[in-house]
């Protein structure tokens, strides 16, 4: 589909770390299945052309337009306001009290995808500050350069070594692959860590799924 050649299109990157951030804010973003009917209803997105789907464009767009903005830096994401989500992703940020009562509904929904983008934008802007990164792109940079490590010996929840372990554990690189580095930002990234429980049949299960509204779909 014609929306979905590019990413970023008219999106002028000063670094790499500039333009990793933005693809990180967006997969960090994977979120709204659950607002199918009212983002359609508003014309948001990919509904705007015509057709059915996910959510997806509809943060590919915010996103781009909030980098066109200015970078996607920890602080500016830490401090980020409903204003901005809707000035950005055309979410409003208000309910209102005008209108058919369907408007009506359809606006709270929105105003609710509102408070979700925001949350997950604050969330992982205060998270990067906490370990002392820049941007998301600063984060995915910085794993690149210094892949995770483990632990050779067990340690207690205070750090120190099990019975048995004598003296300090020692440390090894982990291999770097997609798999431990979509890990570590999980633990790292709020947003990312979106492990859930689901039931199947008659047992609960671990599930990962992306947020979406409650109620609504997921991926």
């Amino acid at each position: 589909a014609a929306y979905h050649e590019h990413l970023f299109v008219g999106v002028d990157f000063a670094s790499t770390e500039e333009e990793i951030s933005a693809l990180l804010v967006l997969d960090l973003l994977n979120l709204g299945s659950g607002y199918k009917l009212q983002l359609a209803a508003c014309q948001l997105g990919r509904y705007k052309h015509g057709e059915w789907g996910s959510a997806f464009v509809c943060m590919l767009e915010g996103t781009e337009a909030a980098a066109r903005a200015g970078p996607l830096t920890a602080v500016r994401m830490a401090g980020w306001t409903i204003e901005q989500t809707e000035t950005h992703f055309q979410l409003p940020a208000a309910t209102s009290e005008q209108g058919e009562a369907r408007a009506r509904e359809v606006r709270a929904a929105l105003v609710e995808l509102n408070s979700l983008v925001t949350s997950a934008l604050r969330s992982a802007g205060e998270a990067l500050l906490a370990r002392g990164h820049a941007s998301g792109g600063a984060l995915v940079l910085s794993l690149l350069r210094s892949p995770p490590h483990a632990d050779d010996s067990p340690l207690e929840s205070d750090g120190s070594p099990l019975p048995g372990n004598v003296g300090p554990a020692r440390r090894t690189s982990l291999p770097l692959t997609a798999a431990s580095l979509v890990e570590t930002l999980a633990s790292f990234l709020p947003p990312f860590n979106d492990v859930g429980t689901r039931r199947e049949g008659a047992g609960l299960q671990g599930g990962r799924a992306c947020s979406c509204a409650a109620g609504g779909g997921s991926t």
